[in-house]
C-alpha cells in the first residue's frame, strides 16, 4: 500500500515559469509549446461554461430551480445532457424552434469530441513543421493501432469560438423559454 500523503500537503508541482518565448516548451513532461497550452485551456474553460448552460436550460425545460435541478443534472456527463435536451426539445419546443435546435445539439456533439480528444490525447509535436497534435488509443483505431488528430492553434481558437457560440446560444434560448414559456413551449398534459 502506498504511503499516505500528510494532511495539507498538495500533490500539485510547481508551475514553471512563462518563457518569453512562447513556442518554447517549458517542460520535461511535455514537448507542447506554452501558447499552445493555454489555447487547449481555453478549450477546457469554454467546455465547462457550455455544460453549465446545457444544465441550467435542462432546469428551465423542467421548470426547476438550481436546488432541485442540481439533483437532476450534476452527475451527468456533457454526452447525457446532449441527448437529454435533444429529448426535451422534441417533446416541449414548437416545431419553429425545434430543427434549429437540434442543428445547435448535433453542432455541440462534434465539439464533444473534439473536446475529449484535446482533454484526453497524449500530446505531441510532429515534425517536420512543429504543428501540435493529440494522439489517442480510441475504440475507432485498428487492434494496436493509434489515432492522431493535429490541432494547429488555428483550429483550438475555432474550437473555442463554437463552443462559446454554442453556449450563447443554449443561454439565449433558456431566456426566451423564461419569458415566453407559451410561444416556445408546446403544451403537455401530465402523463
Amino acid at each position: 500500500m502506498a504511503p499516505r500523503r500528510p494532511k495539507g500537503k498538495s500533490r500539485r508541482r510547481e508551475v514553471p515559469k512563462e518563457s518569453p518565448n512562447p513556442n518554447q516548451a517549458v517542460s520535461a513532461y511535455t514537448t507542447v509549446y506554452l501558447a499552445h497550452q493555454k489555447m487547449v485551456g481555453r478549450v477546457v474553460i469554454a467546455w465547462s461554461t457550455l455544460e453549465g448552460a446545457m444544465q441550467s436550460l435542462i432546469w428551465e425545460f423542467l421548470n426547476l430551480g438550481m436546488s432541485d435541478g442540481r439533483i437532476i443534472t450534476s452527475r451527468l456527463d456533457a454526452s447525457t445532457m446532449i441527448a437529454m435536451l435533444r429529448a426535451l426539445g422534441i417533446r416541449h419546443l414548437v416545431p419553429e424552434q425545434l430543427q434549429d435546435f437540434l442543428d445547435l445539439l448535433a453542432t455541440i456533439e462534434g465539439y464533444r469530441l473534439d473536446r475529449n480528444f484535446i482533454v484526453h490525447g497524449q500530446w505531441i509535436i510532429l515534425q517536420p513543421h512543429s504543428v501540435p497534435a493529440a494522439m489517442s488509443l480510441r475504440p475507432e483505431a485498428e487492434a494496436g493501432g493509434v489515432i492522431s488528430e493535429t490541432f494547429p492553434t488555428e483550429r483550438l481558437y475555432e474550437i473555442v469560438h463554437h463552443i462559446e457560440d454554442s453556449r450563447n446560444r443554449l443561454i439565449a434560448l433558456e431566456d426566451a423559454i423564461r419569458t415566453s414559456r407559451d410561444r416556445l413551449l408546446q403544451p403537455h398534459p401530465k402523463d
